[in-house]
């Protein structure tokens, strides 16, 4: 005998199956309280929406204004391509609320949201990458003209700061792009005018480095983007694998040699910043006044943080005042890196990545040698003459330092140059 087929009508009308089929639990679909009438599930199965417009159900609505398709007036953002509102986007840029720059590249000198343009971070205990990428070459990210006119033979990650005086909000859109592209993130620094802001790259290495340097400057340029005596240019150099002895010692004597030359390729008037203060005597004196690593160590410490211990208070501190220093070795104890902040503010990829391909040269020259070859080698070489030992076989370098070098030793009325260039 045949078996009957089971009754799968609603409990409640008697007349339709209205039972939600994740759980088999009965309901009234016409009650529309129970079983959803679009899913016939219920309400804990249920992933429909309610549009906000029609106020009919549907299993999808946009995530900006809760609307179905027929209802939803929200456009894509040129940026990120996320759909938003119409009130949502900037009337300037016309990028949406999210990707919006023109707060900061205009007057207001309020700091980007936090993961519109992708923030890199060194991690603090010099271990690894906390959040963020370094930038890599993408299809997105295109090759300029001019990079293969730079010889970057160091393969240390490299990341710079770039503080702007101001720049035009109604240009703000190529530059938008450009910092998307290029993982860029901006902040606002108290030594800058209210316009100003702060652009810190992700690190890169190589040519990569140089395309990404070369690429930001031109779209800056072509922002409007302009740069005054309150900016600064500086260069972190990834130095996580140095040693204290001898990498780290060496470094610093290497430092000590050359820092005249350094200044030497600067506006005088860059030496008297208060946010890069000449220190390779006080490090140097540190060095030659220790008898053994641990009296070096105490002897550096008091020197630059008034202790004679690295607490890890201090070390986690990113804003201690040794970062004023002009080599400021504190970043290396807190990030894993050593910045270079002699350079005055300029956005001319020419000086920013020949400046950043001499900072690397210091570390890797430094590491590459003992020290007693570097006692031997320095001798009473003059400062010019070791820094161009220390850059080695790069034509094109060591001719841009020694113009910049002749230019800087010109007796002249104004000792800077345009800083605009």
């Amino acid at each position: 005998m045949a078996k009957e087929a089971p009754n799968t009508n609603c409990t409640v009308c008697l007349s339709s199956p209205c039972i939600c089929q994740p759980c088999q639990s009965p309901g009234c679909a016409e009650k529309n309280d129970f079983i959803c009438e679009l899913c016939n599930t219920c309400p804990l199965h249920c992933a429909c929406n309610r549009c906000e417009g029609c106020h009919e159900i549907f299993k999808e609505v946009c995530k900006s204004c809760d609307n179905c398709t027929s209802c939803c007036k929200c456009a894509p953002c040129g940026l990120c391509g996320d759909m938003a509102r119409t009130q949502d986007f900037c009337v300037n840029c016309k990028y949406c609320n999210h990707c919006c720059l023109c707060n900061i590249v205009n007057n207001s000198g309020l700091p980007l949201k936090q993961g519109t343009v992708k923030p890199y971070f060194w991690n603090p205990d010099g271990r690894g990458y906390s959040f963020g990428k370094k930038l890599e070459q993408t299809p997105d990210i295109k090759d300029h003209a001019n990079t293969n006119k730079f010889q970057l033979n160091s393969t240390r990650y490299i990341a710079v700061e770039i503080e702007v005086a101001e720049s035009d909000r109604r240009k703000a859109a190529p530059l938008l792009k450009a910092l998307y592209q290029l993982h860029c993130s901006v902040v606002h620094d108290g030594s800058l005018p209210a316009t100003g802001y702060e652009i810190n790259t992700s690190p890169a290495y190589g040519m990569t480095f140089v395309n990404e340097i070369l690429q930001l400057c031109t779209v800056l340029k072509d922002s409007g983007a302009k740069t005054s005596p309150a900016c600064g240019i500086h260069v972190h150099v990834d130095a996580r694998d140095l040693l204290w002895l001898p990498d780290f010692k060496n470094v610093l004597r290497t430092y000590y040699k050359v820092e005249s030359a350094l200044w030497g390729l600067l506006p005088v008037s860059r030496k008297a910043s208060k946010y890069a203060r000449p220190c390779g005597d006080m490090f140097y004196n540190a060095l030659v006044s220790s008898p053994d690593l641990k009296s070096w160590k105490n002897n550096l410490f008091q020197l630059i943080y008034n202790s004679n211990t690295l607490s890890s208070e201090i070390r986690k501190s990113k804003r201690h005042d040794s970062r004023y220093n002009a080599l400021n070795i504190h970043s290396w104890f807190h990030r894993g890196t050593l910045e270079f902040r002699h350079h005055h503010g300029s956005l001319n990829a020419e000086k920013i990545i020949n400046w950043a391909m001499i900072c690397c040269a210091i570390i890797d020259f430094s590491k590459k040698h003992s020290e007693e070859q570097l006692v031997a080698t320095f001798g009473k070489l003059p400062a010019l003459d070791i820094l161009l030992l220390v850059i080695g076989d790069n034509p094109a370098l060591r001719k841009w330092i020694v113009d910049r070098t002749k230019y800087f030793n010109t007796q002249r009325e104004d000792d800077s140059e345009p800083f605009y260039e």
